[in-house]
């Protein structure tokens, strides 16, 4: 039975007796084990593996009036074609028939013409490409439930029309505008240019959405048909479900709307282009402070580049570093800069997947008015200061302080609405194991100092590129950014 029937025939069932056949799925669920939480977090977390693989996460809240589904897919926008770039933005759209314009349960009055009465504002549809995954899902509020779960899963089977290919390339282009203004864009404008990074989607010589003509709509939903049945699979999945029901009846939803996904055993694809390579660094990407980029001209940034180091989550090297330069000891970074009145603020920012096999941890500063007059010496500072780290950090007790520090601020960590909570277990369930999914970033296990030293390796000037929102003379213009730019090398 290939992938289309039978999904077709959970979908027709899902419709006639959602209730009965979410009750009959209770006994076949797997067993929900237990998610570490804050002890004042009055919800109830749970995590399973579907039947078919789908690494899961359920919470119950009773005291909640909304529901939410956050699926996630472990492939985004890096993984473009170089000759369709903006494929999965397009693949994103198209499972909401082309479009994200509409209220979750408007969306098949509206495309489709299958009416369903009481959708409001509070309904809204959960789609978003990142660099790396691409999330699907639906906010609604609790009375609607059985409505918008068999509706999602009908979305889910991808069954893509070719008027519906034709409304997402319409879509995408009208997003080219609000595109250019994205900050992503503008921070890695200088990247390789053979690196996915800078495959900008409006690019019109390899733009994925640059025609919409009938002819090329049939030959892109081919493509996008292709691609959802060889890369969207179970084990490239995570799903978070947030509710006021059980663990055990969320669970039962999942296995009931979410089982029919295949688990085609895809492996990641491999990107071996550096997107900053050593060779042209140290440098510094200047940015013109323009209209919407104003409030950005006291910003200095320090940037990074380190390998991706994601599987070293027990000891999160990364965060501990982050926490030695930001606490309140006076020998921090932060507590330098303050006392010299360069800055108002410090803030790591640490992405280490970012462009795939690497990628950054960057050292932010919003600057005072004596900062401003002081970029150069801030910018010393920061590695001087990196470069005193290199001892100081390969030190178990200020490690054992840092894990101290994390638990409390776990601890301490309030609830998050339940749209914005369902977003953040499924993105986390690609780092960690489902046990740490809501203490993620706080988890602070063992002391390792390989994988410390690892990134305090990278923490050199030489591997490093400053970002300055600064008017430059002769600044590169692309037609495809809404800002000027230039690089300067040292």
């Amino acid at each position: 039975m290939n992938r289309y029937i039978l999904a077709l025939v959970v979908f027709l069932a899902s419709c006639t007796t959602n209730t009965t056949i979410a009750q009959l799925k209770l006994s076949q669920t797997p067993q929900i084990n237990s998610v570490l939480k804050p002890a004042n977090d009055s919800r109830d977390y749970g995590y399973l593996t579907l039947s078919n693989g789908i690494r899961t996460i359920v919470v119950s809240d009773p005291e909640l009036d909304e529901f939410s589904v956050n699926l996630r897919l472990g492939e985004g926008s890096i993984n473009d074609p170089t000759d369709q770039r903006g494929f999965a933005h397009l693949f994103e759209h198209l499972f909401f028939g082309g479009t994200v314009r509409y209220s979750f349960l408007n969306y098949f009055e509206n495309a489709r013409r299958v009416r369903f009465l009481g959708a409001d504002k509070e309904d809204t549809t959960v789609a978003k490409t990142f660099s790396t995954s691409t999330e699907l899902g639906f906010h609604v509020t609790q009375d609607k439930i059985e409505k918008a779960l068999p509706m999602f899963q009908k979305m889910l089977q991808g069954d893509f029309t070719v008027k519906e290919t034709k409304r997402g390339i319409r879509s995408l282009n009208r997003h080219r505008v609000v595109k250019a203004k994205e900050f992503k864009k503008m921070f890695f404008a200088d990247a390789n240019p053979l690196h996915p990074i800078s495959f900008f989607e409006g690019d019109p010589t390899n733009y994925v959405a640059k025609s919409d003509s009938l002819e090329d709509a049939k030959v892109i939903r081919q493509q996008l048909l292709h691609h959802y049945n060889t890369r969207f699979s179970a084990n490239n999945i995570t799903l978070a479900i947030v509710g006021s029901e059980s663990l055990d009846k969320l669970a039962g939803y999942a296995e009931t709307y979410f089982s029919f996904i295949p688990n085609l055993q895809v492996t990641a694809k491999k990107i071996t282009v550096e997107a900053y390579p050593k060779d042209n660094l140290p440098r510094t990407l200047y940015i013109e402070p323009t209209s919407y980029l104003k409030n950005l001209s006291n910003r200095l940034i320090v940037q990074f580049f380190i390998p991706n180091n994601l599987t070293d989550w027990q000891t999160n090297p990364n965060e501990y570093i982050a926490w030695l330069l930001t606490n309140d000891n006076a020998s921090s970074l932060n507590s330098w800069l303050l006392e010299s009145n360069y800055i108002s603020r410090l803030y790591i920012d640490n992405t280490p997947d970012q462009f795939a096999t690497s990628g950054y941890l960057s050292v932010e500063m919003a600057l005072t008015e004596t900062g401003e007059n002081n970029r150069q010496q801030i910018i010393d500072m920061v590695y001087r200061h990196l470069g005193n780290l290199q001892q100081s950090a390969l030190n178990e007790k200020a490690y054992l302080e840092y894990i101290d520090d994390s638990n409390k601020k776990f601890e301490q960590l309030e609830m998050q609405d339940a749209k914005t909570l369902a977003g953040k277990l499924s993105d986390n369930l690609f780092v960690y194991p489902a046990e740490f999914a809501l203490k993620a970033e706080y988890t602070a296990l063992k002391y390792d100092p390989a994988a410390i030293q690892q990134v305090l390796n990278c923490l050199k000037k030489d591997n490093s590129r400053v970002i300055q929102f600064k008017q430059r003379d002769n600044m590169q213009t692309n037609p495809q950014l809404a800002f000027r730019y230039k690089v300067e090398r040292e």
